[in-house]
């Protein structure tokens, strides 16, 4: 497991002094922008933070929201309305549920542009392409509302959902699905089913997020021993690794951290590679997907994937010797052992992968070459000016490069065969 001083962390300013306020919902655009829902704990009054992070490529380490911009507060001073969700369209308007209304507001002058009400209490809520999705409290059903009009567009019955939404996202038309209760759930659009998270040692999945870009999905899980946030690769078809299709089946663990006892929501920005974890005491941890996805931690996940015959496969392709081969396959490990090994005869080293990645290729190992790949982007999505500026096409570039390299030394394989 990942260690947790593999984040910076600061306070958001309104937690920065004893004032007696929880944060409950939580939402980040690539864009930069930030937006925290919380409420004062003696008024029960509710509250929302607008922020415009402030990037800083050429400083890794530091905490973006220390030079982070507060724009924006809204107050609410119902009584009452201490249960709040909120969503940002852009870096103006913000959405905002409370019990059954739905609310748009604009920042730039504190005004209410538009209200809806529904049937049932909004528990949490997010959006997508012109949509907003509400999850009821108490309920299996999911409002989908348009974001500006916030007229009921459609309501998704969510079959064989445990509990109720307690956090969502959407991501290619799939709606993933915290309940606080056993698994995570990534359903289509008609309600159905189509993939399963799980933990063994967790009993309560708690908030989740979507990195497109990496075809990976962060869960922040509840246990008896503590909060943990563990990765998990999309389904295949819903992955864009290896040029589009990715042969890992959905809800292959790749790596888990411990985090803070009181974490309350995860997020993550695609754009600059950082996943935030918030508490509900206001400290927000950041974390880097080249911190979380270390050559280690895919590593020790992938043993499942690798079968005893394709381990020999690469065993052969490294030219190990005989006496070597036969201890490494009878080991309670054979791919790390053998990983061991290559690192010992300095054939491999801690960050360089390219080796592996090309003997893969060359065996047909898809699965395990589908992992690497992963890491590789992570390792290769650190924050530069030059990153910041042109990531969504430098990693499609990357992407379609590292596909037709595969593609020719398949080529090349049947052809020599």
């Amino acid at each position: 497991m990942a260690s947790a001083n593999t984040s910076v962390h600061t306070t958001i300013a309104r937690f920065t002094v004893r004032n007696d306020c929880t944060l409950c919902s939580l939402d980040v655009l690539d864009t930069g922008h930030w937006a925290v829902a919380g409420y004062n704990d003696r008024t029960r009054r509710g509250f929302i933070d607008l922020f415009m992070l402030q990037f800083d490529p050429d400083s890794q380490e530091k905490p973006l929201l220390v030079t982070s911009k507060r724009y924006h507060t809204q107050q609410f001073n119902k009584f009452g309305s201490s249960l709040r969700s909120v969503c940002l369209l852009d870096g103006h308007l913000f959405l905002t549920c409370c019990k059954e209304t739905i609310a748009l507001y604009d920042s730039s002058n504190g005004d209410l542009v538009n209200q809806g009400k529904f049937n049932g209490t909004a528990f949490c809520m997010t959006t997508r392409d012109g949509l907003v999705y509400v999850g009821l409290d108490h309920s299996k059903k999911v409002i989908v509302l348009g974001a500006r009009g916030l007229r009921i567009k459609k309501t998704m019955i969510l079959t064989g959902l445990v509990g109720n939404p307690c956090d969502i996202t959407v991501s290619n038309n799939k709606l993933f699905i915290c309940t606080g209760y056993g698994s995570a759930l990534m359903y289509n659009d008609e309600g159905e089913i189509e993939q399963e998270y799980t933990h063994k040692q967790c009993s309560h999945a708690w908030s989740i997020t979507v990195s497109e870009e990496k075809g990976l999905i962060f869960i922040l899980w509840l246990s008896d021993e503590g909060r943990q946030v563990v990765v998990y690769s999309l389904s295949g078809g819903h992955s864009s690794i290896s040029g589009g299709h990715s042969p890992i089946s959905g809800g292959h663990i790749l790596a888990s951290f411990k985090v803070h006892d009181n974490s309350e929501r995860i997020r993550i920005n695609n754009n600059i590679n950082r996943l935030f974890v918030v508490t509900e005491t206001g400290e927000v941890h950041e974390y880097h997907t080249s911190d979380i996805l270390t050559f280690d931690n895919p590593l020790m996940r992938t043993e499942s994937l690798i079968k005893k015959d394709d381990c020999k496969k690469l065993l052969d392709y490294f030219e190990v010797p005989a006496k070597e081969s036969k201890d490494i396959i009878e080991s309670d490990e054979p791919f790390s052992s053998l990983v061991h090994h290559l690192r010992e005869a300095a054939k491999i080293s801690f960050d360089d992968i390219n080796y592996i990645l090309t003997a893969c290729s060359e065996r047909g190992l898809s699965k395990l070459l589908a992992v690497r790949t992963i890491y590789q982007q992570a390792q290769d999505s650190k924050l530069t000016k030059t990153v910041l500026k042109d990531q969504p096409k430098a990693l499609e570039e990357n992407r379609q490069e590292l596909y037709h390299k595969l593609t020719e030394a398949e080529d090349e394989k049947k052809t020599a065969h």
